[in-house]
């Protein structure tokens, strides 16, 4: 996130919504939770990638990228990542 906007909170940033693509109207914590509450490995890998497609992402949709980066750095969210990606 650039330094010249203030931090995202994680309650406002699980709420935002994909607009496009496989995850399309589903909020960040949709797409990386199963309904019975535990990770979806596969949800948390797409918006890893999400993430390093930077130069797109961020020119097309930096709000919602700003949004993605802050849902990614939640600890608990990170120790899941960290599992999807082992």
């Amino acid at each position: 996130m650039s330094d010249d906007k203030p931090a995202i909170p994680y309650d406002l940033a699980r709420r935002a919504v994909i607009p496009f693509g496989k995850y399309k109207g589903q909020t960040l914590d949709m797409i990386s939770t199963h309904v019975d509450g535990s990770p979806d490995l596969e949800g948390l890998k797409y918006l890893d990638w999400l993430v390093g497609e930077y130069k797109w992402f961020k020119e097309h949709c930096s709000d919602l990228y700003d949004h993605v980066v802050a849902f990614l750095e939640d600890s608990a969210v990170k120790a899941d990542l960290e599992e999807a990606l082992a």
